[in-house]
């Protein structure tokens, strides 16, 4: 399904922000807009729950996502010296060129540097969802993944890293 009108009047997103929405605002402004299996997707990815989805574009980044994951504990296996050959026996996520995205995350100098550059190579598995199509319903879906990507980050900052802090230290006393 194509969502013309509606993919036309989104606002720009960006992974640096800050950016003229969030997830939660853009679940409100998909309610009624959308056919119901996208809004569900949505709503998915609203709650964090992406893995729960019927939806073929979703399926889509949960492989991605997937195989994100499993570059990343090959790699870190690896790192540490572990067997990782009865995991890879099981699976069927490799993926060279994305093992060599993740070796380079890993060169990065701060466990920071290195979120940022995974959720960038997230930022670009959500370019390749929804291809050139800019109104199509795998668009939708991608910008809502970008939105929990961008908002993860907006909400990072030392002002709720301290208040986060501060409330774990106070729960231990």
């Amino acid at each position: 399904m194509a969502y013309y009108y509606f993919a036309a009047t989104l606002p720009r997103v960006t992974f640096d922000g800050p950016n003229a929405i969030d997830v939660e605002r853009f679940a409100e402004m998909c309610t009624g807009r959308l056919a119901d299996v996208d809004m569900e997707a949505v709503t998915a990815i609203k709650n964090g729950s992406e893995d729960k989805s019927g939806n073929s574009a979703l399926s889509k980044w949960m492989r991605s996502e997937n195989r994100l994951r499993f570059s990343i504990a090959k790699i870190r296996a690896t790192r540490l010296k572990k067997d990782f050959a009865e995991i890879a026996r099981e699976s069927n996520e490799h993926d060279p060129e994305l093992d060599k995205e993740v070796i380079e995350a890993y060169s990065r100098h701060t466990p920071l540097e290195r979120e940022i550059a995974f959720d960038r190579i997230r930022w670009r598995f959500c370019e390749e969802l929804h291809g050139i199509d800019s109104f199509s319903a795998a668009f939708v879906i991608s910008y809502a993944l970008k939105l929990k990507i961008a908002d993860r980050w907006q909400r990072m900052n030392s002002k709720t890293g301290n208040a986060t802090l501060e409330k774990a230290i106070s729960e231990r006393e």
